[in-house]
């Protein structure tokens, strides 16, 4: 198991990580202080599944969007843009139209993407404590060194 998630991309496996976190830290600290926790929950895990999907199709878009053409990368990247904007409206749609869930806690769930985002550095140190592994040593390129050497004599 250790070896399969090892092969995914590491960036979106911290970011869903902080997307996870944020929707476990909602879910415990506020399901006690709400009438109808059912609803709480299920609005709740709603926008947390809407925050995952959009992570993920934002990777997936800016990965086909780079990998072709260099000049349609604007143009597919507003497509992908809109499609996930249309959607994320859709599904808030539905659960404000059906009442299945809460649609505050949906909106929370569906900011636990910038959450995730705000908390991929601490889940970059977890995931490396996990794999074992630790970041290389930044170092500076031969052509940047000598660019500063020339320029400060």
């Amino acid at each position: 198991m250790k070896e399969k998630i090892r092969k995914w991309n590491r960036t979106v496996l911290e970011l869903e990580c902080g997307i996870l976190f944020w929707g476990l830290l909602c879910q415990v600290s506020g399901v006690w202080f709400v009438k109808d926790a059912i609803s709480y929950s299920v609005g709740l895990w709603i926008g947390i599944m809407i925050a995952i999907l959009a992570g993920l199709h934002m990777y997936i878009s800016l990965d086909r969007a780079f990998s072709g053409p260099a000049g349609n990368v604007a143009r597919r990247m507003t497509v992908s843009n809109l499609f996930r904007y249309v959607a994320i409206v859709a599904v808030f749609a539905l659960v404000v139209l059906s009442g299945v869930g809460n649609p505050i806690l949906t909106f929370v769930g569906i900011m636990g993407l910038k959450v995730g985002a705000y908390l991929q550095p601490f889940a970059h140190k977890l995931t490396n404590r996990y794999f074992q592994e630790s970041d290389p040593i930044p170092q500076p390129l031969e052509e940047v060194e000598e660019t500063i050497v020339e320029g400060g004599e």
